[in-house]
Order: structure tokens, then sequence, then C-alpha cells
């Protein structure tokens, strides 16, 4: 068993198909620690409406889950999950639409006009107790299954720490093409110092992974690690001891080689 601290930053779209994948566990009676084999069994046995099957973004929440929980075996508990503001910010709003999307299709409305966002500012709801306190009911559950995040701009961290990421997003930018969420997501991971980044986005999931493994990238990580060990001193302090500074792998990535080397698949 490692002893060492494990570091590791969820985006979005982790975090999204994580609440999917406890919705989907309740829907059948709140019994989180089962397989995707075993859910849908128990979907199957209580005859649950379709609407609830859309196992290809229940499967990558319970991915998420069953990774948080191998590693946190891997180091003994000793993890540390974070969620930036900027991605809770993009989370409640996922959560707006679909909320909308929902009642809007509860009242017949087609797709085609349930798109139109004009359309939504009609409808009357309560934000705090349908988004906001969902979130927060979420969140909760997450902590019963030991996915405690944290918030890096949040008071457990530095008073300069929203400072510190986009100045270390101004250097990324030189040398990397993000989209500007994926590009503060990145820069997070960095100054977090965090071992990897759980993504579902595909694209980012590649920009990742070539920085950290791809020879043709070489240049392009040396330029970064250049900047940062010249700009931040956290970083050269890391420089000097290690040799070279640590770029977050991918989670999903090191998810699939943890699957691959296992006899059977993990249990959540």
């Amino acid at each position: 068993m490692k002893s060492e601290k494990f570091v590791t930053l969820l985006d979005t779209t982790a975090v999204t198909f994580l609440t999917l994948y406890i919705e989907a566990c309740e829907a059948v009676g709140g019994d989180y620690c089962i397989n995707l084999d075993e859910l849908k069994s128990k979907y199957e046995d209580n005859k649950v409406p379709r609407q609830y099957l859309n196992f290809k973004d229940i499967k990558k929440g319970c991915d998420v889950l069953t990774h948080m929980n191998a590693r946190s075996k891997e180091f003994d508990g000793n993890i540390e999950i974070w969620f930036s503001l900027l991605n809770e910010i993009e989370l409640l709003n996922i959560l707006t639409e679909r909320f909308f999307d929902e009642e809007l299709r509860r009242k017949k409305i087609p797709y085609r006009i349930r798109s139109k966002k004009l359309l939504k500012l009609q409808i009357d709801f309560d934000y705090d107790r349908e988004i906001f306190g969902y979130w927060k009911s979420m969140k909760s559950k997450m902590e019963e299954l030991n996915i405690n995040l944290q918030t890096p701009e949040g008071p457990e961290s530095s008073r300069d720490a929203l400072i510190d990421i986009v100045n270390i997003a101004k250097v990324i930018a030189k040398h990397v093409n993000f989209t500007s969420v994926d590009l503060y997501i990145y820069a997070t991971g960095l100054f977090l110092h965090s071992d990897e980044i759980f993504t579902h986005d595909e694209e980012m999931e590649a920009i990742i992974s070539r920085i950290r493994n791809d020879p043709e990238w070489s240049s392009i990580k040396s330029a970064i690690q250049s900047d940062l060990i010249i700009n931040f001193p956290p970083f050269k302090e890391e420089y000097d001891i290690n040799k070279e500074i640590n770029f977050p792998a991918s989670g999903k990535e090191e998810f699939k080689r943890l699957m691959g080397e296992s006899k059977k698949p993990f249990r959540v």
C-alpha cells in the first residue's frame, strides 16, 4: 500500500456523469456499490421507465467512482479530490439546462421548440431548491461515497490561488491552444501539482496525454516547464528537487491502464 498523497482534479464532465450514476442507483433503491451489470439487472427487475436507461453516460459516472475508489485503496485513503469553482459554475448551468429540458418535455413541448433559449425564460422555478439544492444534496451523497470535493479557489486553499491559476494559464496559452475553460482547468491541475485530471472530454484528454507523454510534444512540454520555473517559485523548488515538474496524467487513461492490469473489474 502506497503512503504518499495522491491528488486528482475532476472536471465538469466527470462530475456531471457521476451525478447521473448516483441518480441511476437511487432509482432502483440507492445501492451505489454495484457494477453496471448488476445495475442493469436491477432496472429490469424494477421495470424502471426507459428514460433512465442511458447506460452509456451512466457507465462514465460509474468509471469515475470506480477509479476514485481504486486510487483511495492504492494510497491508503490519502487522496485529495479537487473540483474548481469554474467547473462548479459550469455544472450549475448544465443542471439548469437539464431542469428546463425535463420541464418542457413534461409539458410535451417538441425538441425544436425546447431548444430555444427564450422559451426557457418563461418557466418559473425555485433556483435555490431545484438547482443549488439539488447540487448540495448530490455533494452530500458523493461524500458518503468518499468523494469529498475540495475547491482550489476556496478557503482551504491559499488567498492568491485564483491569481496564480490565471497566471499559470497565461503561460500555458503561449504554447497550447486549449479552449478557455479547459485552459483554466489544466492550469488548476498544475497549480495543485495534481497527479491526474479526470475528464470525459476527448479533446482535453488527448492534449493532457500528449503534453505528458508524446515525444512529438516534448519541445512544448519543455517550453511550458521552463516558463513555469522562471515565473513561479513553487515550480522552481519542485524542479530543484526532482529535476522536472510534474505534468498531470489523464485520469481516464490511467483508469483504463489500471483496469487492464486488474484480473477483474473494480467494484465501487
